[in-house]
C-alpha cells in the first residue's frame, strides 16, 4: 500500500476509534490474569461448555444454590442471563480449535476457559473506542476524545474488571454503544434500530438493566421529539416520531420475548429469573454510603477521578450542554438507587463497586471540561488523581480479590469503616510481597506452554507499539 493510500485511511472516521481498539486490547491483555475465578464467571463459562459441547444450557445440579435454579425435569441452569454465554462462544471456539474441549470439572483449567476470560478485555477496548467517538460528537476536538478514552481505560476501575469475568462490563459497553447511536447528527432509523439492538441485548445480558434501558429509552424520545419538531410540520413530525419509537422498542421487544420463551422452556415460567428469594432487604443509607464512600467499597476510593466528574457536569450544562449530562448523571443515580438497598449490595467478591460499573463509561464525559481546562489548578487535580487512581487500579489488575475475601473474613462494618482491611491495602501488600496473579509470568497458570506465552507477550507489546505510534501522530 503507498504512502497516499496509508494517509487516506488515516483520515478515515474509523481509524481513530481503531487505533485505540488495538491499543487497550494488547495493553489489557499484556497484563490480563489468564483464569476465570469469579463465581459468576465460572457459571456463565460453564454454560458456554454447555451451549457448544451439548448444544444445551443445563448444568449440574451440585453447584452452589446462589448460581443456579432448578428447572424442569429437574434439570439445573444458571440464574444469569444468556447474553455473556453467547458472546463467550467464539472466545470457546478459538481455544477449542488449538486444545481438546474444557472439561467438566468447573475447577480445571483449561485454554478454551484461559480464551473465555478475555471477553472484557475485548469489551472494555470497544467501550474505550465508542468514548472517544462520542466524546468527539460531543466536543469536536480529536485530543480532548483521545484523551477522555485513555482516562477511562487506564485510570478507573476499567481496566481490572477488563480482567475480570462479571457481565457488567458487557453492560456499560451495550448502554454506551445504543446512547453513541442515538447521540449523531443523523437521526436515522437505521441508527434508531442498531440502537435498539444494543439495549435488547442489554436485558439478555442482565434483566436488571431494565430501568437503565428505559430511561436512555426516553431520552432518545426526547432527542428524536427535538430534532423532528425543529425542521418539520407537526404532521409529518407525528408519524416519523411514532415510527421512531417503535423501531427503537422492536428490537428491546424481541429480547424480552426471547428471554420468556427461555425462561418458559426452561423453568415452565414466562416470569421465572432466578434471583427469587434474593431482594431489596438491606437498609438503603449503609449501601449508598458503602457504593461511594466506604473504605472496603467506595467508588470514590477505587476511581478517586470521579470526585471530579459532578463539577465538569454542572460545567457542560451551564455552556447549554445538557441532555447527554443530565442522562450521565441520572444513569448513575439510577444505580445508586436500585443497588444500595440491595441483599448484596456490595456486589460480593469483586474489585470495588461492582454495580456501579454499567454506568461509569457515560459518566465519565464528565472529565472532559477538566481535560480542555488550562487552569493550573485543574490540571494539578487532575494529574493527582490520575497518578492515585494509576496506583490503584494497578493493585486490582495484578492481585486477584478472590485471594482477598478467601483469607480475610471480614464484617460489614470493617469494609465500611476500617482502612486498614480495605481490599486496596491488603492487596497493596500482596503487591508487594509480589503475589501476583497475571497470565504472562505464570504461562497462562500452567494452561500455555513457553511458546505459547511468548506469542501472547509479542502480540500485545506489537498491538501496544503500532497503536501508540499512531495515536501521538492523531494526538499532535
Amino acid at each position: 500500500m503507498d504512502r497516499f493510500s496509508f494517509s487516506r485511511i488515516r483520515q478515515a472516521s474509523f481509524y481513530i476509534p481503531t487505533v485505540i481498539f488495538l491499543f487497550f486490547l494488547g495493553f489489557y491483555l499484556l497484563t490480563a490474569r489468564g483464569n476465570v475465578t469469579e463465581a459468576d464467571g465460572i457459571i456463565n463459562f460453564m454454560t458456554t461448555r454447555a451451549l457448544v459441547e451439548t448444544a444445551s444450557a443445563s448444568l449440574p445440579c451440585d453447584l452452589p444454590d446462589k448460581l443456579i435454579t432448578q428447572g424442569n425435569d429437574d434439570i439445573c441452569y444458571s440464574k444469569y442471563g444468556i447474553g455473556e454465554p453467547l458472546l463467550s462462544v467464539p472466545l470457546y471456539l478459538a481455544g477449542r480449535l488449538i486444545s481438546a474441549p474444557a472439561p467438566a470439572n468447573p475447577n480445571e483449567l483449561s485454554l478454551p476457559r484461559l480464551f473465555v476470560s478475555t471477553l472484557n478485555q475485548f469489551v472494555t477496548a470497544v467501550t474505550c473506542s465508542l468514548l472517544y467517538i462520542l466524546g468527539y460528537r460531543f466536543t469536536g476536538v480529536k485530543k480532548r476524545a483521545i484523551e477522555l478514552a485513555l482516562v477511562f481505560g487506564l485510570f478507573t476501575i476499567a481496566w481490572p474488571y477488563a480482567s475480570a469475568s462479571f457481565s457488567q462490563p458487557i453492560i456499560g459497553l451495550l448502554l454506551l454503544a445504543a446512547i453513541t447511536f442515538f447521540y449523531s447528527s443523523n437521526h436515522s432509523q437505521i441508527n434508531n434500530f442498531l440502537a435498539g439492538v444494543f439495549l435488547g441485548g442489554a436485558f439478555l445480558v442482565r434483566v436488571d438493566s431494565f430501568p437503565q434501558i428505559m430511561a436512555i429509552c426516553v431520552w432518545a424520545g426526547y432527542r428524536n421529539w427535538s430534532a423532528l419538531n425543529a425542521r418539520r410540520d407537526s404532521e409529518k413530525v407525528r408519524k416519523e416520531f411514532i415510527s421512531s419509537i417503535i423501531i427503537i422498542l422492536l428490537p428491546i421487544a424481541a429480547s424480552f420475548i426471547l428471554f420468556s420463551l427461555i425462561q418458559q422452556n426452561h423453568f415452565g415460567s414466562f416470569f421465572q429469573t432466578g434471583y427469587e428469594g434474593e431482594g431489596w432487604t438491606h437498609p438503603f443509607l449503609t449501601g449508598f454510603f458503602g457504593l461511594l464512600f466506604s473504605f472496603g467499597k467506595g467508588l470514590v476510593f477505587y476511581s478517586p477521578l470521579v470526585l471530579l466528574v459532578p463539577f465538569g457536569l454542572y460545567n457542560l450544562y451551564r455552556e447549554g450542554i445538557k441532555d447527554l449530562p443530565i442522562l450521565a448523571a441520572i444513569l448513575f443515580v439510577l444505580s445508586l438507587l436500585i443497588y444500595s438497598s440491595w441483599w448484596s449490595w456490595d456486589g460480593a467478591w469483586a474489585w470495588g463497586p461492582r454495580f456501579l460499573v454499567p454506568s461509569l463509561p457515560i459518566f465519565m464525559i464528565g472529565l472532559l471540561p477538566w481535560l480542555k481546562s488550562k487552569s493550573s489548578f485543574s490540571k494539578l487535580a487532575l494529574f493527582g488523581l490520575i497518578l492515585v487512581s494509576f496506583i490503584i487500579q494497578l493493585v486490582g489488575v495484578t492481585t486477584d480479590p478472590i485471594q482477598y475475601f478467601t483469607t480475610h473474613n471480614i464484617l460489614e462494618r470493617e469494609l465500611l469503616f476500617n482502612p486498614m482491611v480495605s481490599p486496596i491495602w491488603v492487596q497493596f501488600h500482596f503487591l508487594l510481597s509480589k503475589e501476583v496473579s497475571l497470565l504472562i509470568p505464570s504461562k497462562g497458570h500452567g494452561v500455555l506452554s513457553q511458546s505459547q506465552t511468548i506469542l501472547w507477550t509479542a502480540v500485545s507489546l506489537g498491538l501496544l507499539i503500532v497503536s501508540i505510534k499512531e495515536l501521538r501522530k492523531s494526538h499532535s
